[in-house]
């Protein structure tokens, strides 16, 4: 079993709040001073930590589905493109904000697809990750 760890945060770790859906953790996190970084850290259950390949992926407004990018990191841990991911949570900020919603209750799914690569073969697994979407666009 593999345990996702998605990790929104500016440079210097602070933690703000800590949401845990089964075995994928959300850390919001706020820095000093530099830009908004999206990590995802991918251990197994007695924490090792392997190479690994992840696809990003936001269902979007008009329905599509769209494709943030495949990512590679060593010891588990991958950088995702923030600016990918600003963009499309303000394409959900301009909509919801239209249809009347409080931005502040709202979670966006992001979809996490990854393989883990170990000494004992390669494993893949899926994760749907709710970030909140006023955190984000708020610089946390």
């Amino acid at each position: 079993m593999f345990n996702v760890v998605v990790n929104a945060l500016i440079n210097i770790e602070a933690p703000i709040e800590v949401c845990t859906y089964g075995n994928v953790t959300v850390n919001y996190l706020r820095g000093l001073f530099s830009e908004q970084v999206f990590r995802v850290i991918i251990r197994d259950s007695l924490n090792g930590a392997y190479s690994v390949v992840v696809t990003i992926y936001v269902w979007m407004p008009n329905r599509e589905v769209k494709e943030l990018g495949t990512y590679l990191g060593d010891a588990g841990v991958v950088y995702i493109n923030a600016t990918k991911l600003l963009t499309a949570f303000k394409e959900w900020r301009d909509y919801l904000l239209n249809k009347g919603c409080n931005l502040n209750l709202i979670n966006i799914g992001v979809i996490i697809l990854a393989s883990i690569h170990t000494p004992q073969g390669v494993y893949a697994i899926i994760k749907t990750v709710p970030l909140n979407l006023a955190k984000i666009l708020g610089g946390l």
